[in-house]
């Protein structure tokens, strides 16, 4: 009975030493640290776009001198996967609102797109870009169009001209996604640089009017337009 006693005793005394064994010491408990990165800001960047009206038969590009960027971040606090944080706007150099070799105004052109990424993934898949309060991404395009509305009073078609903002919704009116690339191609303007890429990837469903018919015409505003970054 002693003997059971005693190892009773032994084991009890074991384990709270065990138990209170201070985590400093070898083999105690331990935690470790990721090391958090703050955001960087962004050195250089140029912009790109280019696209076409109607199915091909004009074009529109983004002018490189008239590119504003409100602000520009990249998050690097999870390591290998940085966030775009940026806010801007880029004017085209549609001109003339003419089809090419007929002479005729267009009904529709591209004049500017406006875009704001709060945490944009590095993600080569791309990101549905929804207009969405709990979503913090998105881009708006400013479309001008010629079209034609009928006064019933003088029993007449009458030309106007509009300016639109078109907010993509996700569905086959107004579609785009966007998407952070690493680029490589890029010459670095500092050895410690780094490289990355955003693509929004457009296609925008215009409703037209004309006199000469009774169901209003449809074309469309499609293409790429982004900018190339170095943080």
């Amino acid at each position: 009975m002693k003997k059971t006693t005693l190892i009773l005793t032994f084991t009890i005394v074991l384990l709270t030493t065990v138990s209170c064994r201070n985590p400093l010491d070898v083999g105690g408990i331990t935690t470790s640290e990721i090391e958090r990165k703050p955001p960087a800001p962004v050195i250089g960047s140029v912009c790109f776009g280019s696209g076409e009206h109607y199915s091909g038969k004009s074009g529109w590009s983004v002018a490189p001198n008239k590119c504003e960027s409100i602000y520009a971040r990249v998050d690097t606090t999870q390591g290998n996967k940085p966030a775009l944080f940026m806010r801007g706007s880029m004017l085209t150099d549609s001109q003339g609102a003419e089809f090419t070799g007929t002479g005729q105004k267009i009904a529709a052109a591209l004049r500017e797109v406006r875009f704001r990424f709060d945490s944009l993934p590095l993600d080569n898949r791309g990101t549905n870009l929804i207009d969405r309060i709990s979503q913090p991404l998105g881009a708006e395009f400013i479309v001008e169009r010629i079209t034609n509305r009928y006064d019933s009073a003088n029993k007449t078609w009458r030309q106007i001209q509009i300016t639109d903002t078109i907010i993509p919704d996700g569905s086959a009116n107004a579609y785009c996604s966007a998407r952070l690339l690493n680029d490589y191609t890029q010459v670095l303007a500092n050895p410690q640089a780094h490289q990355l890429k955003f693509e929004m990837i457009f296609r925008l469903r215009i409703v037209l009017q004309e006199p000469k018919n009774i169901e209003p015409s449809i074309i469309y505003i499609n293409g790429v337009a982004g900018s190339q970054i170095q943080y």
